[in-house]
C-alpha cells in the first residue's frame, strides 16, 4: 500500500515572491554565514511581497530559521518582542 501524497497549500502571495526561483540555502544559511543573509536580504529588497512574507513569518512563529520578509532571525525576534510589548 502506498502512502497518500501530502499536498501543502501555500498562500497565493508566495507565487509572486522573488525567492521562488532562488536556492533555499540562501534563505536558510545557518549560523556563521552572514554573507548569505546579506545576499538573501538583497533579493528580499526587490520583492513585491516582503510585507506579506514578514507578516506570515510572524503569524506562524518563524523566529528560529531563515530570512523572511527581508529580516534575519535576530531581527524578527526583536520585532516580535517589540510587538508583544506594545500589545500587552
Amino acid at each position: 500500500m502506498t502512502a497518500p501524497m501530502l499536498t501543502i497549500e501555500h498562500p497565493p502571495w508566495m507565487r509572486a515572491a522573488r525567492c521562488v526561483d532562488s536556492d533555499p540555502d540562501i534563505f536558510y544559511p545557518g549560523w556563521g554565514h552572514a554573507h548569505l543573509v546579506i545576499y538573501a536580504k538583497r533579493i528580499c529588497a526587490q520583492c513585491p511581497v516582503t510585507t506579506e512574507c514578514l507578516t506570515y513569518a510572524l503569524d506562524h512563529d518563524e523566529l528560529n530559521h531563515g530570512v523572511w520578509g527581508g529580516l534575519s532571525v535576530m531581527e524578527r525576534r526583536r520585532l516580535a518582542r517589540s510587538q508583544r510589548r506594545r500589545s500587552a
